[in-house]
């Protein structure tokens, strides 16, 4: 009887300790993923693969350790600093938007061609960081810098800053005073 149990004990350790050692590593394929204070899924995750056009959210208290993006997968980060990714890798077409939050590091591969959006003001690029300032996150907490690992000056063409509501709203309104303006006066 010794035997027997210690036979069963063992196997059931086998085969609950592939998912105790990995319960941190995600791969996500189909679906949406959000993760952060009150969400479904984790708050923090260790690592996180997505592949087949998966959308995640990451919001105030999520994080993720080490994220893979495969696939024409797309990550938005929404908050204060308190939603963060530690190590980013973008391989394929991927779409990533920064609202707020910290990534640490961003690994582009070089035979990707992602989409990087800043809600960000202040945005100076460096060979090695791109650093700047949050629009929605309060004064004082909203300085962000992300350093770019092994990646080359070509990458910084996958970055683009989304200007500021207000800011957008004054150039519509001066190009519509403007093409007003010309119209009336060739009448």
């Amino acid at each position: 009887m010794k035997n027997s149990s210690k036979i069963v004990f063992s196997a059931l350790l086998l085969l609950t300790l592939p998912f105790i050692s990995f319960a941190d590593m995600v791969v996500w394929t189909e679906g949406d993923y959000e993760t952060g204070f009150g969400k479904s899924y984790p708050s923090s995750i260790s690592e996180l693969s997505t592949y087949n056009n998966v959308t995640v959210s990451i919001y105030e208290g999520g994080g993720v350790g080490k994220f893979y993006m495969y696939d024409d997968s797309e990550v938005t980060i929404y908050d204060d600093g308190s939603a963060s990714i530690s190590y980013l890798y973008l391989y394929g077409s991927n779409r990533a938007a920064f609202y707020g939050g910290d990534v640490d590091f961003l690994y582009i591969d070089s035979a990707s061609t992602p989409e990087i959006y800043l809600n960000a003001y202040d945005v100076t690029f460096s060979s090695d960081r791109v650093t700047g300032y949050w629009y929605d996150v309060p004064l004082g907490l909203n300085s962000f810098s992300i350093s770019l690992v092994d990646t080359d000056e070509s990458a910084l063409s996958y970055f683009h800053v989304i200007p500021e509501p207000a800011s957008a709203l004054m150039l519509i309104v001066g190009a519509s005073l403007m093409a007003f303006r010309r119209r009336k006066t060739t009448l």
